[in-house]
């Protein structure tokens, strides 16, 4: 692990669905400066998701650029989300060119998630049946705007 992160629970123990608004007003009670970090794909849609402007004042959105992506989409959005400009990082991500939704998509469709991931969550993914084919995301998987 990486001793500058810790695991946060506050998901898993919550009943019912999960909002990324509210877990990040949980885990502002500590008083650490958050950060949320996105693939340019999610920050693009941040305008859809479940009170934006609360994520916007809670939290800076790390955006990584994967290859393919540039900040027009997310900067286009950050203008629709009061307060989201003032808090966008941006950093280059020179990983697999694969975001959250396709690996979801691929393995709902039987597809392994192999080469897409490092081989620990690739594994992960199929032991625990996180996305089974035919299936929709497992709960608490895709909190944001479900």
């Amino acid at each position: 692990g990486e001793p500058a992160f810790d695991v946060s629970t506050v998901e898993a123990e919550r009943e019912g669905p999960s909002y990324t608004a509210e877990t990040l007003a949980a885990m502002a009670a500590s008083g650490d400066e958050l950060f949320l970090i996105l693939g340019a794909d999610s920050a693009a849609d941040l305008p859809n998701w479940k009170a934006p402007e609360e994520i916007a004042r809670l939290a800076h959105v790390a955006v990584a650029l994967r290859p393919g992506w540039d900040d027009a989409a997310v900067n286009k959005a950050a203008a629709a989300v009061a307060g989201l400009a003032e808090r966008l990082i941006f950093f280059p991500m020179s990983l697999i060119a694969v975001s959250g939704t396709e690996l979801r998509a691929r393995c709902r469709e039987g597809r392994s998630p192999r080469y897409y991931t490092p081989d620990a969550v690739a594994r992960y993914i199929v032991e625990g049946r996180l996305y089974p084919p035919g299936g929709s995301d497992g709960p608490g998987l895709h909190p944001h705007h479900d």
